[in-house]
């Protein structure tokens, strides 16, 4: 979905019904499809390098690193674009159902 840079790919990942935790983030199929597109597009090369996944049941832990460079197409929330380069290391615990994320 974001690697490949098709935020519609959600549809087959992510619930209609997401919980996302983080309440800087937009809730719902909706939601994390709209927050990817955003970062898509200040980001134009913005993806994940797993490191770690590990699963069990119906929860999922992924480590992941995403490097990006703001290359200037738009801003990020309020600041303007830098061009600089990043690297925003993450952890996640999702639970699912049915081969999607319901919650985060």
């Amino acid at each position: 979905m974001r690697n490949k840079h098709q935020p519609s790919a959600a549809d087959r990942f992510v619930a209609a019904d997401f919980i996302e935790h983080d309440p800087r983030l937009p809730q719902g199929l909706a939601g994390s499809k709209q927050f990817v597109t955003k970062v898509l597009a200040a980001f134009s090369d913005y993806h994940g390098e797993l490191q770690d996944l590990l699963a069990e049941g119906d929860k999922v832990v992924a480590r992941v690193q995403w490097p990006g460079a703001n290359d200037a197409r738009t801003k990020v929330g309020r600041q303007p674009a830098t061009s600089s380069s990043f690297r925003l290391p993450t952890s996640s615990v999702l639970k699912t159902e049915r081969s999607q994320s319901v919650l985060t």
